[in-house]
């Protein structure tokens, strides 16, 4: 009986000890999947962090890059100020041309008709002739410079065109930058 006894006892402690092994066992194979998903979403983390920083960068340069396009579009509007001013400068000259244009015109039809109707000595239509062979000389410098003004402004006008049309795309590339 004692051995009996005895014998129960320790198949029931190895029953025990089965079932404390198992236990551990599987704590043990819950340690490890545990590990595992920890290593997965430690993984997963440093992943994310690399996104988010890769993100952030992006989101930097594309923040640069609108602050750059906004200052050049501020340098271009002061451009296409700085254009229209000269344009209307131009206007001016070129206005201040054709009217001198006229005049000496108008000088020159007067001396000849001056000559034509009035009786005046020979040295008084020489000294006429003398005149208007200098208004003559005038009138075709100052259409010169009147050309020379027109083909101005016809290049400030494309400059101009060609600034405005920068800073549309400009701002085009800013409204998509910032959507």
């Amino acid at each position: 009986m004692f051995n009996s006894k005895k014998i129960k006892r320790l198949s029931d402690e190895n029953e025990e000890l089965k079932t404390t092994i198992e236990t551990i066992h599987g704590k043990e194979e819950n340690i490890k999947n545990l590990n595992l998903v920890l290593k997965k979403m430690r993984l997963e983390v440093a992943e994310l962090n690399e996104g988010k920083r890769t993100i952030r960068e992006s989101i930097e340069q594309i923040k640069n890059q609108e602050e750059s396009k906004k200052i050049e579009i501020v340098d271009l509007s002061r451009k296409i100020e700085h254009l229209r001013e000269m344009k209307d400068e131009l206007q001016n000259v070129v206005l201040s041309y054709t009217n001198k244009i006229e005049n000496i015109e108008s000088t020159i039809k007067r001396n000849d008709e001056e000559v034509l109707h009035s009786p005046k000595s020979r040295k008084e239509i020489e000294q006429i002739e003398s005149h208007n062979l200098n208004l003559y000389q005038e009138h075709s410098e100052t259409e010169q410079n009147l050309n020379d003004a027109v083909a101005k402004t016809k290049q400030l006008n494309d400059k101009e065109k060609t600034f405005l049309d920068r800073k549309g795309n400009l701002t085009s590339e800013i409204i998509k930058l910032e959507g």
